[in-house]
């Protein structure tokens, strides 16, 4: 029986170590993170977060009651998924008592939460380019839901990987060319993100095209344009290179609501 128990022990605390590993999240692939909450790194921002765990950055903005400008900090830890609600104990009593404590203890956490947002506001990063100003100019240009009438193949080549769903799939297409030819933005919008900082992606391009569609560009030799810039549909971003891969390739996906979609669909 003693013999019994402490193996029970054992596998109890094997899988509370287990448990604790996957809410922490790991990085899997082509810079992609798994997991229950993302700790933020010095670059970081919600739509280059949003894009590793293929979520909607607007649900990583209301998971975690950011505010325009949308600031977050080094070392601050973001919620991916809605946390679950844990009603107050029952302290018996009658009193209410475990409610007046949980409720001093959201007095004491929002105190806490207001005062990392003043802090944060010294302590932002994207790329070369505050993300303040990113995002007021993401939210000022792109404010209402526009519908994109026109998509455009974002370079010539062939198609040498096909979207494929599934973990171990492509979440867009791999099309082959020269190096230095010329990469287009597929519709317009306003750049959220051009930087190397996701790892296996190189020198990549993100694009918000409205509140539901974002579109990327990887593996580019050089970057044409800057975070907050508004771009054009069928303008010129960047040319194409082979930064984070073995050949000369642009790989370009298309996000609907932070989940990749075929491109397929969307291209003439």
């Amino acid at each position: 029986m003693l013999h019994w128990m402490k193996w029970s022990a054992t596998i109890l605390a094997l899988l509370s170590l287990l448990s604790g590993c996957a809410l922490n999240g790991t990085k899997d692939g082509r810079g992609s993170f798994k997991g229950s909450y993302y700790q933020v790194k010095k670059g970081d921002s919600v739509f280059t977060i949003a894009y590793m765990a293929d979520k909607d950055f607007n649900e990583i903005i209301r998971f975690n009651h950011l505010k325009p400008p949308y600031t977050i900090r080094p070392g601050q830890k973001l919620n991916l998924w809605r946390t679950a609600y844990v009603p107050p104990s029952f302290d018996g009593t009658g009193a209410g008592g475990s409610q007046n404590k949980a409720s001093s203890k959201t007095k004491v956490v929002q105190k806490q939460s207001s005062t990392a947002v003043e802090q944060s506001k010294s302590e932002e990063y994207v790329g070369n380019t505050s993300k303040q100003s990113v995002n007021q100019n993401v939210t000022a240009t792109t404010q209402p839901n526009e519908k994109i009438d026109k998509w455009v193949w974002p370079t010539r080549g062939r198609v040498i990987s096909k979207f494929a769903l599934g973990d171990q799939g492509n979440k867009g297409l791999d099309i082959a060319g020269q190096r230095g030819q010329d990469v287009s933005a597929t519709a317009s919008g306003v750049v959220v993100y051009a930087g190397n900082a996701l790892r296996g992606y190189g020198n990549l391009i993100i694009i918000k095209h409205n509140e539901d569609y974002l579109s990327a560009y990887a593996h580019n030799d050089s970057l044409l344009i800057t975070e907050g810039q508004s771009v054009k549909t069928g303008q010129k971003i960047a040319t194409m290179g082979s930064t984070g891969t073995n050949s000369v390739r642009l790989h370009f996906e298309i996000r609907y609501k932070g989940k990749p979609v075929n491109p397929n669909n969307y291209l003439p």
